[in-house]
């Protein structure tokens, strides 16, 4: 059986403010007359987690506060017995199944508590190991969660990188479709026209013979020669934008891989430290 009195001030504030409000406010709600005597004219569901803790340590020696904290306690310490025990039996020696099992419990950030509320054998050496050690993992899990949520972070930037460059590269890609559909569509245009030249130029000779219709097929092939050069220039424009497209794809593929392997690079030297 545990006895909380003997707990400092400050172990004592600390056991308060390590237990969870949801387990505070629930046993506040279910003796209503008891907490209207600590705290009149209040709902035990108002509370905030800081004005609980301070409700419990000002009131100390109230039987049922007192009874409340040494119930969580009592619970606590059984917890941790039973899981030591446990611990042992896989083979783990006694120390390090303190500091394992007190490192994953309420009494993480109270270690002196603990052993003032139970018997040990443990001397005033082994007690500050088990606190430096504690505290070590302590700081180790939190740069953990830390290192963990940047990680997270970067790769769901990394996610949303490769989701935008699919996305551009998929319109370029419908982008060169249409260019390479319209010179297609051009390229048989020059086909027709070079068809029409070649009839037009047979008829041509046959029509020199005529003087009254020279002047019109002149006219006609001045006509069709600047619609042939006006193609031809557009062709080559569209040929010299695909061009360049097609580089623009490669070199953005290319800087998107070596961006990878930077990203992999920083990800695996993250993992290290």
């Amino acid at each position: 059986m545990s006895d909380i009195s003997i707990l400092t001030d400050e172990e004592y504030s600390r056991v308060c403010t390590a237990i969870p409000h949801k387990l505070v406010v629930g046993y506040f709600k279910k003796y209503p007359k008891e907490f209207a005597k600590i705290r009149p004219d209040f709902r035990a569901t108002a509370l905030k987690p800081e004005e609980a803790s301070k409700l419990m340590i000002k009131h100390r020696q109230n039987n049922f506060i007192a009874s409340f904290v040494n119930d969580v306690v009592e619970k606590w310490l059984s917890e941790i017995d039973h899981a030591v025990s446990d611990y042992q039996k896989d083979g783990k020696n006694k120390l390090s199944a303190y500091i394992y099992m007190l490192s994953k419990s309420f009494f993480i950030d109270n270690i002196s508590a603990y052993f003032h509320l139970t018997e040990n054998d443990f001397s005033e050496e082994d007690i500050l190991l088990i606190q430096n050690m504690v505290s070590i993992l302590q700081d180790y899990e939190k740069q953990l969660r830390v290192t963990n949520e940047k990680l997270a972070q970067t790769s769901q930037e990394f996610e949303d990188l490769k989701r935008e460059f699919k996305e551009r590269l998929s319109k370029k890609n419908r982008q060169v479709n249409k260019l390479s559909a319209q010179i297609e569509g051009f390229s048989k245009e020059v086909k027709k026209l070079q068809i029409i030249e070649t009839l037009y130029e047979k008829d041509k000779c046959e029509l020199e013979k005529s003087n009254n219709d020279n002047n019109n097929l002149k006219k006609q092939i001045a006509s069709l020669n600047e619609q042939i050069l006006e193609l031809q220039k557009e062709i080559t424009l569209l040929i010299k934008e695909k061009e360049d497209l097609a580089i623009s794809v490669r070199e953005q593929i290319e800087q998107e891989r070596i961006d990878e392997v930077l990203f992999s690079n920083y990800k695996s030297t993250l993992f290290f430290c």
